[in-house]
């Protein structure tokens, strides 16, 4: 589907009643178009909104490819019927004509976003009981899903089309062409920055029982953890230290806090633990389930790297990260067990899928102090991540390169498998112009590349432009003004 065909898709007629968030979070929508006659009610608002939440939890699968396969973390079946595409990601021999990337599926949350800013606060006018507080705290969630979208296509196409109007009739043209990194990453930031002091804590008037109500929406606290992981990732002058006031501000909140080390697999079992920030919610008893078993136990495993980074004390292996060799695999056991030694019945295939959650706050914080020099601050959050998985603390660093290691060993620790690998050496590497793209880019995707592979793929990374991915060749047809990614031009479209 094309830029031009699926922003014609932007907004959905939907009418229907919320009893739960797990409901409202449960919308399929359908493709109409926007007309004047839908956007009259505040429940109207409130159902395009929660479309931009479905269809971020259907774009889960191609963001997962985007951000574990090109790292270390992830190994597949070679019997697979996918597992040739995953190789040429794992390779870096992706070509403009792969389904790998295809952006459809963001920008398809992106046009939940837009019609729910453009249109929501004109419902105020017409629906006397929709307020403005009550339209700006939606828009408040509407640019979090925006920006998390665009994040993730900045992240992976570097610069890219900017749409911030939704569709409106068939005939208008909607063609754009790329918008730099840099201006990409300035909206976003001025969206949520402006968007904070209408953020909710939680929501109370859908169901007050609920986690899923604090864990499956964006709170205050979910656009602070991603405004943060933007700046930490910009690195700009100042950036460093407004990421510090973020993370402080979510683990100040009192909202969230980290879990015992003993409970650390209640983040995935039963999930919204009081250290979620944000996670895509699914339910079986709603009929809103997933593929994860299959997908994690006949498909996608661990690589045989994972377990050489956890030492016998980790809290975090044998029975909460990775589960026994089978057929020669490990298991990705976060998303197949139910404790350390059962896997979870067929029933319980409604695993939510974290997005945020309260360690990725306490290393963003660290990695920000330690860029700034401040080696004895820095280590502290840091260490609190370790103590709570039983392992020793850290001293006695004094430079950026040694930080960074231990930040990223962390981090690939802590989360392995939850679509933040190659993200973090990315932004890792291409710290003072792709200084380090040797110790992280390099080095990490070597451990993880076939020896016949190891010269052919290492001879691509020393081209930073191969790390990120090509245009799909059907957007470069549907579109004349974009023009495709630097590595990719002279392979064809």
């Amino acid at each position: 589907m094309k830029l031009t065909k699926y922003i014609i898709a932007s907004v959905l007629a939907l009418s229907m009643s919320f009893t739960s968030c797990n409901d409202w979070l449960n919308i399929d929508p359908e493709d109409v178009q926007t007309t004047n006659q839908y956007w009259q009610t505040g429940d109207d608002v409130e159902n395009i909104l929660a479309s931009g939440y479905y269809n971020l939890r259907k774009a889960w699968q191609i963001q997962y490819f985007w951000s574990e396969a090109r790292a270390n973390g992830i190994s597949v079946y070679s019997t697979l019927n996918d597992a040739g595409k995953f190789l040429k990601l794992r390779e870096f021999d992706i070509l403009p004509t792969d389904d790998y990337v295809k952006w459809e599926k963001m920008y398809d949350v992106i046009s939940m976003a837009n019609a729910v800013i453009k249109y929501g606060p004109e419902v105020v006018e017409r629906d006397g009981s929709f307020t403005m507080a009550h339209a700006n705290s939606l828009n408040a969630e509407a640019y979090f899903l925006r920006s998390l979208a665009y994040f993730t296509l900045v992240r992976n196409f570097r610069d890219v089309p900017l749409v911030l109007e939704p569709y409106v009739t068939d005939e208008a043209d909607f063609l754009l062409p790329k918008s730099t990194e840099a201006e990409v990453m300035a909206q976003i930031i001025s969206d949520l920055e402006g968007s904070l002091e209408y953020a909710k804590e939680y929501f109370p008037e859908i169901d007050a029982d609920s986690k899923a109500n604090t864990k499956g929406r964006a709170t205050r606290w979910a656009l602070q953890s991603l405004l943060a992981d933007i700046y930490l990732w910009r690195g700009e002058a100042g950036d460093y230290g407004r990421c510090v006031e973020l993370c402080d501000a979510v683990i100040e909140s009192g909202r969230v806090g980290l879990i015992s080390g003993d409970r650390w697999f209640e983040n995935f079992y039963p999930g919204n633990s009081n250290e979620s920030v944000f996670e895509l919610q699914y339910s079986y008893d709603l009929a809103q389930t997933n593929n994860f078993i299959s997908f994690f136990t006949t498909g996608y495993v661990l690589s045989n790297y994972t377990p050489m980074l956890f030492n016998e004390e980790d809290l975090r292996g044998t029975g909460c990260t990775f589960g026994e060799l089978t057929n020669g695999f490990i298991t990705n056991w976060k998303f197949v067990g139910k404790d350390k030694s059962n896997t979870r019945l067929s029933i319980e295939n409604d695993q939510n899928w974290i997005i945020y959650r309260l360690a990725d706050i306490y290393l963003m914080k660290s990695e920000a102090l330690l860029m700034q020099g401040d080696f004895e601050n820095g280590l502290k959050p840091l260490n609190d991540v370790r103590e709570r998985a039983g392992i020793n603390t850290i001293s006695g660093i004094d430079n950026e390169l040694d930080a960074m290691n231990y930040i990223l060993t962390e981090r690939q620790r802590e989360f392995v498998s939850e679509g933040k690998a190659w993200y973090d050496i990315l932004r890792m590497a291409r710290r003072d112009n792709y200084k380090y793209k040797e110790e992280f880019v390099i080095n990490s995707v070597m451990q993880v590349t076939s020896a016949s592979q190891v010269g052919i793929v290492r001879a691509k990374l020393s081209d930073p432009d191969a790390y990120y991915l090509p245009i799909h060749s059907n957007e470069l047809k549907a579109n004349k003004l974009l023009v495709q990614n630097p590595y990719y031009e002279s392979l064809g479209n």
